[in-house]
């Protein structure tokens, strides 16, 4: 994924910052066993941005999965 940050113009800053500060807009996606949701805000420099994040059925982790 830090690739495709890099690619984007993005950092896991960026990441971290939407998802403190981003809001769901969205209903959350049940796929695959795990909710899905989309994250709408702005990183670091203003820009709108969106991450999707995956939650495990135990809710313990929280995963990242793409940033736009």
């Amino acid at each position: 994924m830090t690739q495709r940050l890099k690619e984007r113009g993005l950092s896991m800053e960026d990441v971290y910052h939407v998802c403190e500060t981003g809001r769901l807009k969205r209903n959350p996606v049940w796929e695959n066993g795990r909710w899905k949701y989309r994250l709408d805000g702005l990183d670091l420099e203003s820009e709108e941005t969106s991450v999707i994040v995956v939650v495990s059925n135990e809710c313990d982790w929280v995963m990242a999965v793409t940033i736009f």
